[in-house]
């Protein structure tokens, strides 16, 4: 990471528990980048910055490869019909309660990870309830990628990822 990202990054040390921050430390180098970021937008607000350096924290789910991100970030801008078509044909082909039962449910490796990486905000907010993170934190972290209309956090959050 570039020294500026470093210094941020040690900044940023102080607003999460330790949980959060080894998440955080397990997430790829352009994961932790982008996150960092995002939180430097959030201000003072503890939760807001702690949401926005755990927003993607999903993506590191083991399912997930580069190849897989690459391709889904490929159809999003250049098919975006056929992505909206196919993320809808594996969230009705899942069955299970929880985020990892239904990616375990899917057959083929891309199918897992394509509904990984349309559900990281999920899977991020299951990671952050098992360790104990605040509520509004796992819930700014779930619903990250949709637009909440409005403001607070959640339009900010959105907003500060690129959303608006």
């Amino acid at each position: 990471m570039s020294p500026t990202l470093e210094k941020r990054a040690r900044e940023a040390e102080g607003c999460c528990r330790k949980e959060e921050w080894d998440l955080f430390k397990r997430m790829s180098r352009y994961d932790r980048a982008h996150s960092l970021r995002v939180a430097g937008g959030a201000g003072n607000d503890r939760l807001l910055r702690t949401a926005a350096l755990l927003h993607d924290v999903g993506k590191g789910h083991p399912c997930l490869k580069m190849h897989h991100r690459w391709m889904y970030t490929l159809l999003e801008l250049s098919a975006p019909g056929l992505l909206k078509r196919e993320v809808n044909r594996l969230d009705g082909a899942v069955e299970g309660k929880d985020p990892e039962e239904r990616i375990a449910s899917l057959g083929s490796a891309w199918g897992r990870a394509f509904y990984a990486q349309a559900h990281h905000g999920e899977l991020g907010a299951s990671m952050l309830r098992h360790i104990g993170s605040d509520d509004e934190v796992v819930a700014l972290v779930a619903e990250h990628q949709k637009d909440p209309g409005g403001g607070g956090r959640a339009r900010r959050l959105w907003e500060l990822d690129g959303g608006a």
